[in-house]
């Protein structure tokens, strides 16, 4: 499942700026954890792909990266864009294209900074 392997890889990087990784948005709780960064892996897409010859040879399937970044202390040095080119880089590095990269916005429950990516994977065939 697209959502699995993308937690995999999110988890492989060590990424020391994210705490917690939920694989929908059921798992999360926020309200308890303004304090930690989480980013939760939602699948939006999954289709047929590389139509020919009346059949399709492979699949595409899309992924939603919402990251709730804790509320930080204004004394604490954290570079948010850097932090996101990490990301990308290691999604495009590992098959994946950035599909879509939506602006920051404050949740209004949680006051936390948020950022959504949207990585795009065809898999099989030519």
């Amino acid at each position: 499942m697209p959502v699995v392997e993308a937690k995999q890889l999110i988890q492989s990087a060590k990424f020391d700026w994210i705490d917690n990784i939920y694989q929908t948005s059921n798992e999360l709780s926020l309200k308890d954890k303004t304090g930690q960064t989480s980013a939760v892996l939602t699948e939006v897409e999954s289709q047929p792909a590389r139509i020919a010859n009346n059949t399709f040879k492979g699949w595409t399937s899309t992924i939603e990266v919402q990251l709730f970044y804790k509320i930080f202390n204004p004394n604490q040095s954290f570079n948010l864009l850097q932090a996101e080119i990490q990301l990308a880089k290691l999604f495009i590095q590992n098959g994946w294209n950035v599909q879509r990269s939506e602006g920051h916005v404050n949740d209004p429950f949680t006051n936390q900074i948020t950022k959504t990516f949207y990585f795009r994977k065809t898999i099989g065939g030519i």
